[in-house]
């Protein structure tokens, strides 16, 4: 069997062109790398395409950005590569940069587990390891170029950078630096396992365990349709599942999709609902990304260097305009989840990125402006995203995911706090599935509240008997979130966050939220903001609002967490749902007085780390 992905035999048959810098590394490394070793030139990894990618299931990561220059053309300054031209000299985008970028993306988004890992000790950043190789050029004169110093044991973390004349093979552990390594104290089979799957995704077979069936409503807007759709409906009416579906159909037609949201946090999730749809498609024919990842794949594809946040969008316009080929980064459909945390520029920019067919379709639910856009665009036509006609949405204002009773609470609340929107009619409960829902309030101050989420935790986990994947505590701020975290450690709990000490960088927000996904194990924090869009059975809401927060932002994300209670089935089996609110603000308390049931403030400790509750009454 071939440890080549695709094949050699496939890439002639398919007549792939991988260039000849490519081919070269890779028939090389064919012929002398040891037999556990794959290879996959320009793989799919969500539609990133880097150039070549090593994979040691045991060991760790290769991934190398390789380059046909003639270095007599380029020199340095500073940190900036220039190519002399015929008038001005220019910058180019470093490959170095180019390189980096596949690997953040691998630990950011790809892998989130591993890259928590390396947030927490930055010894293990080795397990991806990065490499610049200049075909036909020597490596003394590459390794100038990039200020790479000569002789430099291979075995430390930085890059590496080599030439045609480097590849011999004793110079393997120079091109790999872990080459003869058998395992890693950092890496485990499981992640090469995952890694494989999105570096060679297969097909979605329609047979899959657990289906997601969208009811009759569901089902006709899910419904591929060339042209401008906006679709709105209420909390939990099924939005989002209707563009999974939608997704999943239109790649089991052969079209090219992109699915896309705004957090970081969410994008885990559209493919978590896409993969559990019954339809037969290539997985690589759907790529899924937040708005600023795809901008910075469009940079990068052309060699632009990413220019901040605030110039991002118009770097990208610049580009779409320019009259270049964009055939490479164009889709049949664009998907917009969440459409109210976009601007208008922004969905006019990713109009641009459309092929013929011109199918993009925005869902949104505007009580859940939690950013406070102006959203006047939506209701018109915009520049190039063309929304003519009604809304679509009939149908959509009863809640299939929500319990009755906290339907009935959360439209309560819109009614009394918050302009009128997409109203929710609560579904009817005719065979008691959730009769045994919890709603349970609480104004307090906020050193009550912090001391009420250790216990609240505890009586889901322990009382209620449901596991900590399945419960999620959303909090006002990151400051406040990791005093929680660290508090929640202390006692021997372990949560998987958002939150992190670093500033942000750029536009990728902190490094805990790239690792927050749906399938991990463990208990989720976060604040209301990184969870939208998200569901669990099992909620505990602290609110307060902080210097920064408007009264009006508050409001949207209090109605945004009361909303992410799920409608969650385990197996065949729907499962209770509680939700427990820690109620700081004055101005929720005669709301929270008409509640069914309140939460008595409680002292708890943990016994060690054994998980057990101690609760003096």
């Amino acid at each position: 069997m071939s440890r080549v992905h695709p094949s050699w035999s496939q890439i002639l048959r398919e007549g792939v062109n991988l260039g000849p810098g490519i081919g070269f590394l890779a028939r090389f490394l064919d012929e002398h790398l040891p037999p556990e070793w794959e290879i996959y030139p320009q793989p799919y990894l969500n539609g990133d395409r880097p150039d070549l990618v090593l994979l040691n299931p045991d060991v760790g990561v290769m991934i190398y950005e390789i380059k046909n220059w003639d270095l007599s053309a380029f020199y340095r300054e500073g940190r900036t590569v220039l190519l002399r031209g015929h008038g001005d000299d220019y910058g180019v985008l470093n490959p170095l940069a180019q390189v980096a970028r596949h690997r953040e993306n691998i630990l950011g988004q790809y892998l989130p587990l591993v890259g928590e890992i390396v947030d927490g000790d930055h010894r293990a950043f080795g397990v991806i390891k990065a490499g610049v190789y200049f075909h036909g050029s020597k490596g003394t004169e590459a390794r100038q170029l990039l200020r790479v110093p000569e002789n430099r044991d291979p075995r430390q973390k930085a890059d590496v950078v080599i030439g045609s004349d480097d590849l011999l093979p004793e110079n393997l552990d120079l091109i790999v630096p872990d080459v003869w390594r058998h395992d890693s104290w950092w890496w485990t089979a499981e992640w090469g396992h995952q890694l494989r799957t999105l570096l060679c995704p297969g097909r979605h077979s329609n047979r899959v365990s657990n289906p997601l069936i969208l009811n009759p409503v569901q089902q006709r807007y899910a419904e591929p349709r060339p042209g401008h759709h906006r679709l709105k409906g209420a909390a939990g009416s099924g939005k989002t599942a209707i563009l999974a579906s939608r997704a999943a159909n239109l790649a089991s037609q052969g079209y090219r999709v992109l699915l896309v949201c705004f957090n970081i946090t969410l994008w885990h999730y559209l493919r978590y609902l896409v993969r559990r749809m019954p339809y037969d498609f290539d997985e690589r024919l759907i790529e899924y990304r937040h708005f600023h990842g795809f901008c910075q794949k469009v940079l990068y594809h052309y060699g632009s260097p990413w220019p901040g946040l605030e110039r991002v969008t118009e770097a990208v316009l610049d580009i779409a305009r320019s009259g270049v080929d964009t055939t490479d980064l164009q889709y049949d459909a664009i998907l917009v989840d969440e459409g109210q945390d976009f601007r208008q520029e922004w969905i006019d920019l990713l109009s641009h990125f459309l092929t013929n067919r011109n199918e993009l379709v925005l869902v949104a639910d505007e009580r859940q402006n939690l950013y406070r856009r102006d959203l006047s665009w939506l209701r018109g036509d915009s520049a190039r995203a063309s929304f003519r006609g009604p809304w679509l949405g009939r149908g959509l204002e009863r809640s299939v995911r929500l319990p009755p009773v906290v339907a009935e609470q959360a439209e309560s609340f819109a009614r009394q706090f918050m302009p009128m929107g997409d109203q929710i009619v609560p579904l009817g409960d005719p065979q008691g599935h959730f009769a045994d829902t919890e709603l349970l309030w609480a104004n307090c101050s906020v050193e009550q509240a912090k001391d009420q989420l250790l216990p609240a935790y505890q009586y889901l986990a322990n009382e209620r008997g449901h596991r900590p994947s399945d419960i999620a505590i959303l909090l006002p701020s990151h400051d406040f979130g990791l005093e929680m975290v660290g508090h929640f450690r202390r006692k021997g709990i372990q949560v998987n966050h958002v939150f992190d000490e670093r500033a942000p960088e750029g536009y990728r927000g902190t490094g805990h939220k790239r690792a927050f996904w749906i399938e991990d194990t463990r208990l989720k924090m976060s604040t209301i903001h990184s969870f939208k869009g998200w569901e669990v059975p099992n909620l505990v809401l602290l609110i307060h609002r902080t210097e920064s927060t408007h009264i009006d932002e508050l409001a949207s994300a209090v109605y945004s967490a009361l909303t992410r209670t799920a409608r969650w089935r385990g197996g065949d089996t729907l499962l209770p749902a509680s939700l427990i609110v820690l109620n700081c603000d004055p101005q929720f308390n005669e709301y929270g007085d008409g509640w069914p049931k309140r939460w008595e403030l409680r002292s708890g400790s943990l016994d060690g780390i054994t998980g057990e509750l101690v609760i003096p009454f």
